[in-house]
């Protein structure tokens, strides 16, 4: 952040006290920093036992990238609860699509089995209720929409049963 944003901030935090001091206002004002994400390649892999996310696959280093579950384009939202590593080919093939449900029921199952390594991860937020508010309003907004979740390949699914697996 430049020094004039940073000023920014505090000129409004100082006159918004109501604010207070959390992180979230210089995102809001200034957007969030998708391309950070980057240094996450590493850590994130051993929380995967090395696997992509989506196939099951073992990951080759060189071509671990790491994906918004909920995407980028639906809610930029750069919380370690919302990031999984992933293949080239799956994270390019998901794309800006919601995950079909099989994915979604492993993805709440990490969040249940693995929120205190996701809370090791630097610089990020931290809420993971908050990060699942944001896929529950993502996948409620899909329904509404009649849209269809990525499964693997071009196979996309219906979103059917996602309030169970969100509780809803």
């Amino acid at each position: 952040m430049s020094s004039t944003q940073a000023a920014w901030s505090e000129y409004v935090r100082r006159h918004n006290p109501e604010l207070g001091a959390g992180h979230d206002l210089d995102a809001f004002l200034f957007g969030t920093d998708r391309a950070a994400l980057h240094q996450l390649a590493e850590p994130l892999p051993d929380l995967q036992n090395g696997r992509c996310f989506y196939t099951g696959r073992a990951l080759d280093p060189a071509d671990a990238h790491v994906d918004h579950f909920v995407p980028w384009a639906k809610y930029p939202l750069n919380s370690p609860f919302n990031l999984v590593v992933a293949s080239n080919s799956a994270n390019l093939q998901k794309s800006d699509h919601l995950a079909a449900l099989p994915h979604l029921e492993r993805w709440i199952e990490r969040l249940h089995l693995q929120s205190d390594g996701l809370l090791e991860l630097d610089g990020l937020p931290r809420d993971v209720g908050r990060t699942i508010e944001i896929a529950r309003f993502s996948y409620s907004q899909a329904e509404r929409l009649h849209a269809l979740g990525w499964l693997r390949g071009r196979d996309m699914q219906d979103l059917t049963g996602w309030q169970q697996v969100l509780g809803a």
